[in-house]
């Protein structure tokens, strides 16, 4: 194969993940509420990506990058917190619920792992607006099926671009940008920052409280993260 056949496969790849993702995380959330779904989404990546990282790309989970990893993936937890479930949910739909939540997780991993074997062949902005085009058109369909969508996103679109511009686009050039000087196992736990970040805005902005489980967890996560940052050495 070719080397622009190559870029081409991997980025459709990529594009079809993030779909994939798209679609299991949004579905899993009425099923199994918001607090679970990204309990099981975002600490389940780095598990995924850490395993996958090793098997295609030979990176070597050292003793930092594991300690970094529990303390991250257990503050997240203990930030996120919730229940598994939704009042009056049925087994089934719980199930199907956790079944969506870690597609997500995969499909999130596989992009991760794609992303890093192109982040020294391709410009960040060229992988994200490829592989976020090609997520575009294979989820216009699901758009085309919710026709009152139109009408009702009509007063919020500028929040869309906003959502669409600043932490898609940009953010994910970012993350892909990092990928250059560091594993995809490190940056995942990095990107776990993501609900310790939603958590302080929810509090500076609309007056939520840490709690004591909360605040735990933003010392482990915050722990965990500046782990990788201060010692030696890329992770």
């Amino acid at each position: 194969m070719s080397a622009g056949a190559f870029k081409l496969l991997f980025l459709a790849l990529m594009g079809a993940a993030m779909a994939a993702y798209q679609v299991g995380y949004f579905a899993a959330v009425p099923r199994t509420g918001v607090a679970a779904t990204a309990l099981l989404a975002i600490c389940t990546s780095p598990l995924f990506i850490a395993a996958l990282a090793t098997w295609l790309l030979g990176e070597r989970l050292t003793a930092r990058v594991g300690i970094a990893m529990d303390s991250g993936i257990t503050g997240t937890a203990l930030l996120v917190g919730g229940r598994f479930s939704l009042p009056g949910s049925r087994m089934a739909t719980i199930v199907a619920g956790v079944a969506l939540a870690l597609g997500a997780a995969l499909a999130y991993t596989l992009y991760a792992v794609l992303a890093k074997t192109l982040v020294n062949r391709l410009p960040p902005f060229a992988i994200i607006g490829a592989s976020f085009t090609l997520a575009a058109v294979l989820l216009f369909p699901v758009l085309r099926g919710e026709p009152d969508l139109w009408a009702a996103s009509l007063p919020v679109w500028p929040h869309l671009a906003y959502l669409g511009v600043v932490p898609t686009a940009v953010a994910y050039a970012l993350y892909i940008l990092g990928l250059r000087t560091t594993s995809a196992t490190a940056a995942s736990i990095g990107a776990l920052m993501e609900p310790l970040t939603a958590t302080l805005l929810g509090v500076v902005i609309f007056g939520e409280s840490l709690g004591t489980a909360g605040l735990v967890g933003a010392i482990l996560l915050i722990g965990g993260v500046t782990l990788l940052c201060v010692s030696p050495g890329h992770p």
